[in-house]
């Protein structure tokens, strides 16, 4: 056992046997500590009592170094790596972790504190001193201070000590004790008054009455005041000899100093109480910077979790090089060791990173379920804590969102936080998601003057002066780090100027450390705001007992806390991020490197650190693609695309391989992409990947590349009106030296003829489309013939096809399996088939399907679909403003998908159509102008400007920009609404041969509404063709009552009011 002795000269025992303490500082240090009784002593105080007077430049390094003494003295079987168990690193400072006997000081404490002591008890506590406490340290500040508070409670324990005597029938055996401590110490009343009670219970009232005397005249003398009102009481009792005086009293117990505690929490009281105060549900933390979000939660938990509450607690890595959905790795790894998981197997990728096969949006959710299924399971209330969420990848918040969903009305409180000062796409699409289940939002702001004085006096150990803290108050702005920063500064340099901001703080701060420590900890933030010990002790160069010393250099400044064994973490992204940024580039890219081959060796599982750290060093790109294609597949069976693209992305960018491997990673690439619904972005890839395989003259090669993109889509992802003409020949190629026959990439290729020739003058996109379906039925795989399948429904506008496209979407259905995918498409066909046939009830049914779908497994182009289907449902029941919402909700959602003619030109077409139902195009002439002079748009979006400046009134201008003659539309989803407005401009100019033109072409879909793609449904054809009928002298009204049919059938108010008014002209 270790034992300690300060009451009399300072010493340390070890099972029994002396401790060799070193030399005066040494031992100053180790008294100071016991001084503090347990409680952290910041480093910087350390020092300034260590050195009453100027403070050397080394003395950091110095008092590492008695600590590290100290250390070894007290813990001799404690390996350098081993973490201390007694004199502990404890930011910002040291403390020591002793049991409570195990000091006598503390023990002496203990015994006289005790408000129950007898004279046994007592007598056992002043029986530890063996002289003044802290004597050897007299004069120093500290030692003064504690050593008077322990003479106070050694005197007032001799006085209970001779009441308790008193008390027992031991009045003379008191006398001599209570004789020496009056005269010792004359000035206090509470001694003359015991012997006075003492001598008089030994029948001695004349000396008793002398006592009294005595200590009258001492007062008197030495301080010219009389006796108190005790004494002048008790003389007149003895006086009198009350009866009384028989019962001695003992004194007051003395109220021991507070034990050690941690770190008080300054403010948010409020805030803290309502989110305590919830049984269930989400909070969502927000503020910036170093307003204390992690502080915050961490009072939550240690609120509940004494309640009884599991909690399981997940970081978004502040770094580069973590694994996608690393905080629900993090936070169900910990659970599942408490509460272990029913089927375990379910929740493998993101326990095990085991891979998942199957339909990739399938596995995504049920992966999700899986997670949402167990945390619910767990049979006790839980908090479950994201922190950082800023930094959180679109999977990991796809998880946190279902968990809400799932965990509503159960006792699963869910609390996040977040930069607000840091927004993206994906975190703004989670909060709106989270926001429907009205989450309680917690805005962390500035603390107020006085919590800032507050902080102030905890974290300095002392008040600072009302000016000082209006300062820091304004300067920081209330900002929990900012302020604690600058208070250990104050405290540490006594700084009148205050730094500008939290950045100078910091580099003042590290400034102050050993150049040495300096260095490890910039090494350090090489390699992130978390570190392994081992690592960083490879990358600094340095001997283990040096960076020992500077991470204790680091832990004892506040600069570092250390999470676990061999574990070390910057205490704020800002303060690794400061030490990062001072580093010039060259070096850093040196550091990464070392950093990348120290956690080869110690690491090598951890992929996702060693593609960040060999791709940030440049210097060498094989092993950084090696890795970062790993981090990619790790990324993938986590469902985290984004990030996986992202990664092949960077490795393609690092790569200086050759054409096949740049070929094999542009084709992970544009899977990848592929699977998070950014299918213009994977075209563009899979277009640069067929350039460089074509002059490889393999067309086996070339096929695979061409093929590689095979995910069922309702739009096409190709740029509108545009034809790759060299990928087509490229295709023509590659089948032409294919053998003959049926297979299956024959059946792929022909099936990309379909998508590429879509809306082409040649018949060759349709035939080939054929082809390929009834090569895949012949072939009896059902992969390829949904994808046969989705581009024949790309070829199927060419003749009308709305029957055919039925066909197509109850068959995807039936195909569909537990293909999501396929289903959603299913759904988004047959519900344009059912707008084809005006059955508006049915297009709704699938259009709710198809986004339940989306929104369930994450497809977002599908959510773009039915978001401008939504908008048309919307213009069609006369909500304009709420069509508009829907519509820019959609199109964003489609440019964010890398889509931008479904973001710009269905963006521009949605709301052109909804402004031709209202009778007036003149206000879009402004927007869609700048589409007459846009390459691939040119030519349709002449005729749609042309007639809103006939809406406008400048109809001259109008037939000055069409041509007399003009050319065929193409045959695709718009050539019905093209056609539409081809014919009203005709009749807007006077251009007859125009209108006679569209009225031939639009007789054949006189029962369809306009448009019918799922986001145009302008009018009834009909109604369009009594227009035209009229203008031409042709009979209208049977048009006119065609269109009101189909309003009727359509539900529709305002068509039926439209047919109605021009049956009754």
């Amino acid at each position: 056992m270790l034992t300690f002795r300060v009451l009399g000269p300072l010493a340390a025992h070890l099972d029994g046997e002396p401790v060799a303490l070193g030399r005066p500082r040494q031992r100053s240090v180790l008294a100071r500590l016991l001084a503090a009784g347990g409680q952290v002593v910041p480093v910087d105080r350390l020092i300034d009592d260590l050195y009453a007077g100027e403070v050397p430049p080394k003395a950091l390094a110095a008092v590492q170094s008695y600590v590290s003494n100290l250390r070894r003295a007290l813990e001799p079987g404690r390996s350098p790596r081993a973490q201390a168990g007694v004199l502990v690193t404890q930011p910002p400072g040291y403390a020591l972790r002793l049991e409570a006997g195990a000091v006598d000081a503390w023990r002496f404490e203990a015994l006289a504190g005790d408000p129950d002591a007898g004279h046994e008890r007592l007598a056992e506590a002043l029986a530890l001193w063996h002289g003044p406490a802290y004597q050897e340290f007299a004069g120093a500040h500290w030692a003064d201070a504690e050593a008077s508070r322990l003479e106070e409670l050694r005197l007032s324990t001799v006085e209970r000590h001779a009441g308790a005597v008193i008390r027992i029938g031991g009045a003379a055996r008191a006398v001599p004790e209570l004789e020496r401590l009056a005269a010792e110490h004359p000035l206090r009343e509470g001694a003359w008054a015991l012997l006075a009670r003492a001598l008089y219970r030994c029948g001695r009232q004349g000396e008793a009455l002398g006592a009294l005397r005595r200590a009258r005249a001492h007062l008197a003398e030495e301080l010219g005041v009389d006796p108190g009102p005790e004494l002048r009481r008790l003389e007149a009792d003895i006086l009198a000899q009350a009866a009384h005086l028989s019962e001695a009293a003992p004194p007051p117990t003395p109220v021991p100093r507070p034990t050690a505690a941690g770190q008080p929490y300054v403010g948010r009281r409020a805030e803290l109480d309502a989110v305590t105060g919830l049984d269930g549900g989400a909070v969502l933390v927000s503020g910036e910077p170093g307003a204390g979000k992690t502080a915050f939660m961490e009072q939550v938990r240690g609120t509940l979790e004494p309640q009884g509450w599991a909690v399981g607690w997940g970081r978004c890595p502040e770094y580069e090089g973590a694994p996608p959905g690393w905080a629900w790795a993090e936070l169900l790894r910990q659970l599942a060791a408490r509460f272990p998981p029913g089927e375990p197997e379910a929740l493998a990728p993101l326990l095990s990173d085991t891979p998942v096969r199957g339909d990739v949006p399938g596995a995504r959710f049920r992966l999700r379920r899986a997670v949402g299924a167990f945390v619910t399971s767990i049979g006790r209330p839980l908090l479950l804590v994201l922190d950082d969420l800023h930094r959180a990848d679109a999977e990991t918040l796809a998880i946190l969102t279902h968990v809400i969903g799932e965990a509503a009305g159960l006792p699963v409180l869910v609390v996040v936080s977040y930069r607000h000062t840091e927004p993206n796409d994906h975190l703004a699409d989670a909060l709106a998601a989270i926001a429907a289940r009205e989450p309680l939002r917690v805005e962390l702001n500035g603390l107020a003057a006085p919590e800032v004085g507050e902080l102030i006096s905890v974290t300095c150990g002392r008040p600072a002066a009302p000016e000082t803290v209006a300062e820091v108050a304004e300067r920081t702005g209330g900002n929990p780090f900012f302020v604690r920063e600058t208070a250990r500064l104050l405290d540490s340099e006594g700084v009148v100027a205050l730094p500008a901001g939290v950045r100078d703080v910091l580099r003042r701060r590290v400034a102050r450390l050993p150049a040495q420590a300096q260095t490890i900890l910039r090494h350090g933030a090489v390699i992130g705001r978390e570190s392994d010990v081992d690592v960083l002790t490879v990358v600094s160069g340095a001997d283990e007992e040096a960076v020992l010393s500077a991470i204790e250099a680091g832990l004892v400044t506040g600069l570092l806390v250390e999470p676990e064994a061999g574990r070390l973490r910057f205490a704020h992204a800002l303060i690794r991020d400061t030490l990062y940024d001072d580093l010039s580039r060259i070096r850093r890219a040196r550091l990464h490197l070392r950093v990348a081959r120290a956690i080869e060796e110690h690491d090598p599982g951890d992929v996702a650190a060693l593609a960040h750290h060999y791709t940030a060093s440049a210097a060498d790109p094989v092993k950084a693609v090696r890795y970062t294609r790993l981090a990619a597949e790790q990324a993938e069976r986590r469902f985290a695309h984004h990030e996986a693209a992202a990664l092949w992305r960077q490795a393609l960018d690092t790569s200086t391989g050759g054409v096949r491997e740049r070929l094999d990673l542009t084709l992970s690439l544009v899977s990848a992409l592929a699977n998070t619904g950014r299918l213009g972005t994977a075209r563009a890839h899979r277009e640069s990947a067929v350039r460089d395989v074509l002059p490889m003259d393999d067309p086996h090669l070339l096929a695979q590349v061409i093929v590689s993109f095979d995910v069922p889509t309702f739009w096409s992802n190709r740029e509108y009106g545009t034809l790759d003409s060299r990928l087509v020949q490229a295709i023509e190629e590659a089948l032409d030296r294919l053998p003959a026959g049926d297979g299956r990439t024959r059946c792929r290729l022909l099936t990309a003829l379909g998508y590429e020739l879509e809306g082409e003058p040649d018949e060759r996109g349709y035939l080939a489309s054929q082809e390929a379906v009834a090569m895949a039925r012949r072939l009896g795989d059902r992969h390829l013939l949904v994808l046969a399948l989705n581009g024949r429904l790309h070829q199927s506008f060419r003749y009308g096809g709305s029957p055919e496209r039925e066909r197509i979407g109850a068959e995807l259905l039936t195909l569909s399996g537990s293909d999501v995918t396929v289903e959603a498409l299913g759904h988004l066909v047959l519900m344009q088939a059912a707008i084809n046939r005006a059955d508006l009830a049915e297009s709704d049914r699938h259009a709710a399907r198809a986004a339940h779908l989306a929104r369930l497994y994450d497809l977002p182009l599908t959510l773009a679909v039915t978001g401008f289907y939504d908008g048309l449902r919307a213009a069609l029941a006369g909500d304009h403003a709420g069509a508009e919402t829907h519509y820019r909700a959609a199109a964003e959602l489609a440019g964010r998908l890398g889509m931008w003619q479904h973001e710009a030109g269905i963006h521009l077409l949605s709301r052109y159509g909804l402004h031709l139902m209202r009778g007036d195009l003149s206000p879009l002439v402004p927007e869609v102008e700048p589409f007459t002079s846009m390459g691939t748009w040119q030519e349709q979006a002449r005729e749609l400007y042309a007639l809103a400046l006939c809406h406008a009134g400048r109809a001259e201008e109008a037939r000055a920009l069409v041509p007399a003659e003009p050319r065929p539309i193409r045959r695709d989803y718009f050539w019905h609404v093209l056609t539409v407005v081809r014919g009203l401009l005709g009749v807007a100019i006077g251009d007859r041969g125009r209108a006679e033109a569209a009225y031939e072409a639009l007789l054949p879909f006189s029962a369809e509404p306009v448009g019918s793609t799922g986001y145009l449904a302008i009018w009834p054809t009909a109604q369009v063709l009594g227009e035209l009928a009229a203008y031409l002298g042709r009979p209208a009204e049977p048009h006119f009552r065609e269109a009101l049919a189909v309003g009727e059938r359509a539900g529709v108010r305002l068509w039926i009011d439209a047919a109605r008014d021009r049956m009754s002209d």
